[in-house]
């Protein structure tokens, strides 16, 4: 398998982006801090023999933290090294509404270490840019910044993939559940 053909599974910067910013990725983090919690809370149970129940963590549960140890593992490496250019901005009309221009261009083409700067010397003199020049310059630098960082973005797909995965598997275990109990 070739790289092309390897990069076609790998998220660009605005997937993985969508994927960290879902209310769903950014709810299902609490189960990092909960999970333990409330083994430990359980745990705590096992020495007293008031009632009889196994205090056992559902498989669920542990599928559930792990899916959200798996988002949070993916969102961190997002927020360290997401391109700012992506992070900053939805749109060449959301860069502009946020009031940001020439310097901003500058500044996201040196912290991506893109291409050669000769040809981007127009971003670099003192004359004000035109709005199309803007614009030209926002995309082009948004495209290069969007493949940038494979490896990256290859581990945060895996971490992202594994996630969904685990919480599709509690899903179905769950629906299975319901059914063979009706």
């Amino acid at each position: 398998m070739s790289l092309r053909d390897k990069k076609k599974y790998i998220l660009d910067w605005k997937k993985i982006s969508n994927i960290s910013k879902m209310k769903f990725v950014k709810t299902i983090l609490v189960w990092v801090v909960v999970v333990p919690i409330v083994a430990k809370i359980l745990s705590s149970f096992k020495d007293y023999h008031i009632i009889n129940f196994d205090f056992v963590l559902p498989f669920s549960w542990v599928l559930f933290y792990f899916s959200a140890l798996f988002f949070l593992i993916g969102n961190v490496l997002y927020n360290i090294f997401v391109p700012p250019i992506i992070n900053e901005n939805r749109s060449f009309s959301h860069f502009l509404q946020m009031g940001r221009g020439k310097r901003e261009l500058v500044s996201y083409l040196e912290s991506e270490k893109l291409e050669d700067r000769g040809v981007y010397s127009e971003l670099y003199c003192d004359k004000a840019l035109a709005t199309e020049s803007k614009n030209e310059y926002f995309w082009d630098i948004w495209d290069m910044s969007l493949e940038s960082k494979i490896r990256v973005r290859f581990f945060i797909s895996i971490f992202y993939s594994l996630g969904i995965l685990l919480i599709l598997i509690v899903f179905f275990q769950n629906m299975l559940f319901v059914v063979e109990n009706i």
